[in-house]
């Protein structure tokens, strides 16, 4: 007799953010969701550091010159418990559905340190699993902090239509085959920056913040001449 599995329905969010703007950004994740549930959706996924926006300016110019555009974005990084996550908790209870959603973490023990996190929360709202990426890669070194493996786990959801035969599938950030249990489904959820793949966008970045950098310096060495005299 053949296997049979959850069904899954699922949107996969590739849209830009309010840049560096969380409550817009919140705004227009609560209109997303609604959207993709009324399309049959079970699963809602938002990419890597959507709220407020990922700081793509850092793969494009100097530290030196980025100071303003941090502090804006620590400015509008949320807390896991603030009110631009629970708009998004409210959302996913209201329609019963399943979100995924990357922010830049903030916390306040610190003005600046922050963290590319993720949290995946539950048909009724409640937060699943929140998980601060380990290591951050490359140049999101310089914005966000290590992470720590709380939440390196597998998260067991009801985001399936009903199916008497199979058991609940088992959602996880990070795909490997050894953290799901034996047997069960496993929904794997890779995420990055959305902005960094697509070409149009990444032209219009590199124009904007490349362009209003001021020029580098240049050291020039002055020409001296000397005269022999007899």
């Amino acid at each position: 007799m053949p296997a049979e599995y959850p069904q899954l329905k699922a949107a996969a969010c590739h849209v830009a953010p309010v840049y560096l703007d969380s409550a817009g950004s919140a705004e227009k994740a609560v209109a997303l969701i609604g959207e993709a549930a009324r399309a049959g959706a079970d699963l809602i996924v938002f990419p890597e550091g959507y709220m407020p926006g990922f700081p793509l300016w850092v793969a494009l110019r100097a530290p030196i010159h980025n100071h303003d555009l941090f502090k804006r974005l620590a400015a509008q990084s949320v807390r896991l418990d603030g009110v631009e996550i629970g708009a998004v908790r409210a959302a996913a209870r209201r329609h019963g559905v399943v979100v995924s959603l990357g922010f830049s973490e903030s916390t306040e023990a610190s003005v600046g340190c922050l963290w590319n996190s993720n949290v995946l929360i539950g048909r009724d709202g409640a937060i699943l699993n929140h998980h601060r990426k380990l290591v951050p890669t490359f140049y999101e070194k310089l914005v966000w902090a290590n992470g720590d493996a709380r939440g390196l786990r597998v998260t067991q959801t009801p985001a399936e239509r009903p199916n008497p035969r199979s058991m609940p599938p088992a959602v996880s950030h990070a795909p490997h085959p050894r953290r799901t249990g034996r047997g069960r489904p496993r929904c794997l959820i890779p995420r990055c920056g959305g902005t960094v793949d697509h070409h149009a966008a990444r032209d219009a970045l590199w124009a904007r913040f490349f362009m209003e950098a001021p020029p580098r310096p240049r050291q020039s060495v002055a020409r001296s001449s000397y005269v022999k005299r007899a």
